[in-house]
């Protein structure tokens, strides 16, 4: 049975959830298949991985901010951030080995 292991620390903030990679835009950082495990009361500083919500879409992009200027940036594309709610900020990425 595959698992994640969450330490203690984080594990027991209710601000803590996972989800499944589905896509391949901030690869190899994180595959399809990864548990990416993020915390929703962490404001994001440039360069971390956030969960964003776009169009009732869920996905992972790299926070960016310079000066006052922000975007978030992937291998495909970079988009500003109008109609995007972050929904938190990466604390870990868990590779799930291929079968």
């Amino acid at each position: 049975e595959e698992h994640i292991y969450i330490p203690e620390k984080n594990a027991v903030k209710p601000s803590v959830f996972a989800l499944k990679a589905t896509g391949e835009c901030l690869a190899p950082e994180i595959k399809p298949g990864d548990i990416v495990v993020f915390d929703t009361d962490l404001s994001p500083k440039d360069g971390n991985i956030v969960v964003v919500n776009k169009d009732s879409l869920v996905m992972c992009k790299k926070y960016r901010r310079e000066g006052r200027r922000e975007w978030l940036e992937s291998n495909n594309d970079e988009i500003g951030m109008e109609a995007v709610e972050i929904k938190g900020t990466v604390i870990g990425i868990y590779h799930v080995p291929l079968k």
